[in-house]
């Protein structure tokens, strides 16, 4: 699985058996074309699918919908998308074509307090939405996933992937 993170560093995971192995493109300084990022990620031989996750990734839509476009004309992956918003907010056009994109949504502004350190939703308030069939048969894994994280350091940066447990201590 890849993990796409909005800080103009992007990380790549790939899922293997009951492990990930991270796999780093920095992309510092600057932002890349669209058609060179989906270069970049289906050039990955190990990776299953695509996880585009924070700032919020409903705010470029739009691009992410070219980005998935790109990627799919050269390989299937699946995509599983994090977002602050609910459900009922994401109203406008390119967040339904973005959508149109998507095997997994999971919606919902994280709180804290409303952790209960189960699945891949950081807390209980948010919603996992299956918006295809593409892990029809694997939907409990989403919702009782052990909780990992990563810290990857790459030149001047270290960033951390993945979902904390509550009682994660910085």
């Amino acid at each position: 699985m890849i993990l796409l993170r909005w800080n103009n560093i992007f990380y790549l995971t790939a899922l293997k058996s009951q492990y990930q192995t991270i796999l780093s493109l920095n992309f510092r300084p600057g932002l890349k074309e669209i058609e060179v990022l989906a270069e970049n990620i289906v050039s990955q031989d190990k990776i299953s699918g695509i996880t585009i996750s924070g700032g919020e990734p409903l705010m470029q839509a739009g691009r992410l919908s070219k980005l998935l476009d790109s990627v799919s004309k050269k390989k299937k992956l699946n995509t599983i998308v994090f977002t602050g918003f609910s459900m009922k907010e994401l109203i406008w056009k390119e967040a339904h074509e973005l959508l149109e994109r998507v095997d997994v949504l999971i919606t919902g502004r994280y709180h804290h307090r409303k952790n209960d350190n189960k699945g891949l939703r950081g807390s209980w308030n948010q919603e996992i939405h299956f918006l295809t069939d593409e892990f029809r048969g694997q939907e409990e894994y989403f919702f009782t996933k052990k909780r990992d994280i990563e810290f990857s350091i790459i030149n001047d940066a270290t960033s951390l992937i993945g979902i904390p447990s509550k009682d994660f201590k910085w």
